[in-house]
């Protein structure tokens, strides 16, 4: 009869033990780590739930976008006014070395990778222009590369205002001579009229025209446009205040460039493309003109392409006319008047 265990068979035992607790060890490690993932992931999800709920919340209430960044920003920027009047300022800070989402310039949450806004019209069409923009993509992925996207709308019952800056003149076939008669280049007599139909002054400095040249230079020696007010652009020769009528309102300023068209060109007289872009190459308008809308002259009449109304789009051929003949010479006496 046995009394006992062996040495072998203490030591196999002993084995046996080990490796069930080295097994179940395994286990819970694996348990842990998963509900550790599990839990970051919640919280991720968590967060993420709050930037889209926050943001949500506050457009539904919004009754115009203020500001927008480049659909092609990765972090990017929003502000809009609500209903009540107040101003929501949607942005990213970066923190410990992370981004994360802000209000009003407030850690809510995060960390995010990406927050990308795109504007849209009524019609459901990509638009830069804040005061058009009805609906707002929006695009939030975390830092563990969770994507979620959706779409927004301002209020619905409020009306869309007339906001913007907006293209309302275009002389793209001016005549030879300026208004005492000396022969001007073509490029020099060109010129593209600003409107500020926003409630604020904009900065026209650094803004682009038709993608090649920048606004650098003010002989009215200012570049703030006021609410309601016009702005005239010249080529960089160009001396407008003695080659035309200008109104005493109208803020002139001038191009890094002669020619106001691509290549340093003049404006083509049958079919071409006016872009003004901000100074962040945001399109702001763009009119895709046709010697057929008007502007093209007719014997010894030269006419401006004269905007109808800001409230009708910008490349409505019906939206635009020849000026009322402000802009024309007969025989070797030029007269502009422009208005």
């Amino acid at each position: 009869m046995r009394n006992g265990l062996t040495l072998i068979e203490v030591i196999i035992g002993v084995l046996i033990l080990g490796m069930i607790a080295l097994l179940l060890a395994n286990v819970l490690i694996g348990t842990i780590d998963l509900f550790g993932r599990k839990q970051e992931s919640q919280e991720i999800f968590s967060n993420a739930q709050i930037i889209l709920d926050r943001l949500t919340r506050e457009i539904r209430q919004g009754s115009q976008v203020l500001d927008i960044s480049s659909a092609t920003d990765t972090l990017g920027k929003l502000s809009i006014q609500l209903c009540t009047g107040d101003i929501r300022s949607f942005s990213y800070t970066l923190y410990n070395g992370k981004y994360y989402f802000t209000v009003d310039g407030e850690i809510q949450a995060g960390p995010i990778k990406e927050l990308r806004f795109i504007g849209y019209d009524f019609n459901g069409t990509y638009t830069t222009l804040t005061s058009t923009i009805r609906t707002l993509s929006i695009t939030l992925v975390m830092d563990n590369n969770e994507k979620h996207m959706t779409l927004v709308s301002l209020r619905t019952q409020v009306q869309p205002q007339l906001s913007g800056i907006f293209i309302t003149e275009i002389m793209y076939y001016p005549a030879s001579l300026d208004k005492n008669g000396n022969s001007q280049d073509e490029r020099d007599m060109e010129f593209i009229v600003l409107y500020n139909g926003t409630t604020y002054t904009v900065n026209l400095y650094g803004w682009r025209v038709n993608r090649t040249t920048r606004i650098f230079d003010s002989p009215s020696g200012s570049f703030l446009l006021t609410p309601g007010n016009y702005a005239i652009i010249g080529g960089k020769d160009s001396n407008l205040t003695n080659f035309y009528n200008l109104p005493s309102s109208y803020l002139y300023l001038k191009t890094q460039q002669r020619g106001l068209y691509s290549a340093n060109g003049e404006m083509p007289d049958n079919y071409g493309s006016v872009v003004i872009e901000d100074d962040r190459q945001n399109v702001i308008d763009q009119v895709d003109y046709s010697y057929t809308w008007g502007g093209y002259p007719s014997g010894n009449n030269y006419y401006s392409l004269l905007r109808k109304s800001i409230s009708a789009p910008s490349n409505d051929p019906s939206n635009w006319r020849n000026s009322l003949c402000l802009n024309y010479y007969t025989s070797s006496l030029y007269v502009s008047l422009l208005l």
